[in-house]
């Protein structure tokens, strides 16, 4: 048992170590591995395993949306929407954050924006698409 109560309930070797995890209303829950690819799990079972690169990119990070929606964001700088059916996921959308490297964290439907933090910046994509770089001044 860890702190606060937390508890493992099962440990899935195939993940490896994860970068970043998400899970949505229906019981899927998508992590990201720290070699860039992506797992599909439900009830404690991988039903989808994406290697590195085979979804068009590596991946770095993700989150669900409220609509189940998986955002991922990649080494590259774009944002992969991905709907999961049946445990598989395909590419609905891809937006290019220009200049954006290494997406650590992508957050859909914040003042309907996707807001992203990428190891050189900070910024989002707004509802047609269009990716907006915010000035962070000296920080880093």
């Amino acid at each position: 048992e860890l702190k606060l109560g937390i508890t493992v309930k099962k440990e899935i070797p195939d993940v490896g170590y994860v970068n970043s995890i998400s899970a949505d209303t229906t019981g899927y829950v998508a992590a990201v591995s720290s070699e860039g690819g992506l797992f599909i799990m439900k009830d404690n079972q991988v039903v989808a395993r994406y290697e590195n690169g085979t979804l068009g990119s590596e991946l770095a990070s993700c989150n669900f949306a409220s609509d189940g929606s998986l955002y991922a964001g990649t080494a590259d700088g774009k944002i992969l929407v991905i709907k999961i059916d049946s445990g598989k996921a395909v590419v609905e959308k891809t937006y290019t954050c220009k200049d954006i490297v290494r997406i650590n964290g992508v957050y859909p439907e914040i003042d309907r924006r996707t807001w992203i933090c990428a190891d050189n910046g900070i910024g989002y994509v707004d509802e047609k698409g269009n990716f907006t770089k915010q000035e962070s001044g000296d920080f880093d």
